[in-house]
């Protein structure tokens, strides 16, 4: 079991997010798992897509490792993998082993200078 989830969670960081699938994910996060119908609901009041289009993100998130399918009746739902502290904890490590050779002191300088950098003129 604990080698699946090394091999789960080194295919899912390969396989980091768009915007638009974390959004997704951030939306089945907060309501447990949906159909597709489902989710063009959900996420109308932050941005209206189509149903073909959703329907194309939770199919990509599917392969990306992200989502799994389930078969509820004559309706599929979706649900995540991960659950939202395991997915942000898996990503910054992914984040910190790409960009900052492994250092979370690193992430965390870069983190501090932006945040005083907030506010300044350009």
């Amino acid at each position: 079991e604990e080698r699946c989830a090394v091999l789960r969670e080194t295919s899912i960081s390969a396989n980091l997010p768009t915007p638009n699938e974390a959004m997704v994910l951030q939306c089945l996060w907060t309501g447990g798992p949906m159909t597709v119908r489902q989710l063009v609901e959900a996420l109308r009041p932050r941005r209206r897509l189509a149903y073909t289009t959703v329907l194309t993100i939770v199919q990509v998130l599917l392969r990306k490792g992200w989502l799994r399918r389930m078969r509820i009746g004559r309706a599929d739902r979706y649900q995540t993998v991960l659950d939202a502290a395991e997915a942000r904890r898996m990503i910054l490590r992914t984040v910190i082993d790409r960009y900052f050779d492994g250092s979370a002191a690193e992430l965390s300088s870069h983190l501090t200078m932006l945040d005083g950098a907030q506010g300044q003129p350009e």
